[in-house]
């Protein structure tokens, strides 16, 4: 069984220097998968780095705004740093307002293979990241060491929310699914209407 799921991630902003992005962090986040960096599988992201906007891939005003020239997982942080595609103004836009600070968050879109009754996957492949307005969780916000982000000198994983007791990972994992599915449906029902 696998499921495609996304979570936010960090940026350090530095100006006139690459942007390193910490684009998830091991642990539970508040999808209720709990990430293990060691079940990272990279090959297909390393292949095709790319770097959108939203997560929105489906149509063809939807191209990457950038790719990844560095991938690497260090300790518990998956990190990559983006280039954005000085020849599109959206992306120029982009990396403008992530610099500036008023774009915050990250967020990388993944599928997760044999999750067990913890959360855990087995292993899970990264396909892509995302700049987004706002992620999954409202705490998830990207905050940068330039601006003096606690969480991001001590190496730290962003809190995030608990799951109530009465919810368990596989109840989240599948009403975020179907929010996926319905979400897609609405981006090709309103494609077919243009």
């Amino acid at each position: 069984m696998h499921r495609r799921v996304y979570v936010h991630g960090l940026v350090e902003r530095k100006a006139g220097k690459p942007m390193r992005i910490v684009a998830a962090n091991e642990g539970r986040q508040a999808d209720g998968i709990d990430l293990r960096m060691e079940n990272a599988d990279l090959a297909r992201y390393t292949s095709n780095p790319v770097v959108g906007y939203g997560h929105d891939y489906w149509g063809r005003e939807s191209l990457p705004i950038g790719r990844a020239v560095s991938t690497v997982i260090e300790g518990t942080q998956l990190l990559i740093e983006p280039e954005f595609d000085q020849d599109d103004e959206f992306a120029v836009a982009v990396e403008r307002k992530l610099r500036a600070g008023y774009l915050n968050a990250v967020s990388i879109g993944f599928d997760v293979h044999d999750v067990d009754e913890l959360g855990v996957p087995a292993r899970w492949e990264l396909f892509e990241t995302s700049v987004v307005p706002l992620p999954m969780d409202a705490a998830a916000l990207v905050a940068s060491r330039a601006a003096g982000c606690p969480h991001c000198t001590s190496g730290a994983v962003v809190p995030v929310r608990a799951l109530p007791e009465s919810q368990t990972v596989r109840d989240v994992a599948a009403r975020r699914r179907s929010q996926l599915i319905r979400a897609r449906a609405r981006v090709l029902l309103e494609g077919a209407a243009r």
